[in-house]
């Protein structure tokens, strides 16, 4: 059964847009991977340059 506690983060697509994703969801990707464990997070999420929202929601839903 799935923790209704799931840690969460934030990813900042170059355009702007925000998508909140489960921590276990973003560790799938290699590349926000590595941004979480060298502490690329800033007090508002992860920015992730040039990468536009509708492309980073596909890569989300992915």
């Amino acid at each position: 059964m799935a923790s209704t506690s799931e840690k969460k983060i934030t990813l900042k697509s170059c355009d702007g847009e925000t998508f909140e994703v489960e921590l276990t969801v973003a560790l799938e990707l290699q590349t926000i991977k590595n941004l979480i464990e060298d502490n690329c997070a800033d007090s508002t999420g992860i920015p992730i340059p040039n990468v536009t929202g509708t492309i980073l929601a596909k890569i989300i839903e992915y």
